[in-house]
């Protein structure tokens, strides 16, 4: 039998702290939650569950990505900006928490009806955010 929910996490928060992650508990977790598809709801009535060897040996192999460097979004897939889920991949650039204040003034400040360009738009979560936001905007969004 593998190891169990709480053990698992702890071993991977311990190496990403020695790899120098921002977050380390939070990437364990993430990567977790990825993986078995589950809300961080789940962690606290399942801390002692154990997992098959072959989920320790799968969870490990995202351990080792995140710990070589790549960032937790990469390896899920996804990252939340202003509630809204937003597939990401290498190429495109992973959407930051103080992008949103663009968002914000976005919404504030253009008048209504109003069209807006947004050039270069990766995941795309600046114009989908700001229409989600403001129904009676219009965008065009462009990327290669």
């Amino acid at each position: 039998m593998g190891l169990r929910v709480r053990e698992i996490i702890t071993v991977a928060t311990n190496r990403f702290q020695q790899e120098g992650c921002l977050d380390p508990k939070l990437d364990a977790e993430l990567l977790m939650m990825h993986m078995l598809h589950v809300d961080r709801s789940w962690f606290f009535p399942h801390a002692a569950d154990p997992l098959s060897d072959e989920t320790c040996e799968d969870y490990f192999k995202l351990v080792d990505l995140r710990a070589s460097g790549v960032p937790v979004q990469y390896i899920i897939g996804s990252q939340e900006f202003m509630g809204l889920r937003f597939y990401v991949d290498e190429s495109v650039l992973i959407p930051r928490q103080d992008t949103e204040k663009l968002v914000e003034l976005a919404t504030k400040l253009l008048p209504e009806n109003a069209r807006f360009i947004d050039l270069c738009t990766g995941s795309g979560c600046v114009a989908i955010s700001t229409l989600a936001a403001r129904r009676d905007l219009r965008a065009v969004a462009v990327d290669l």
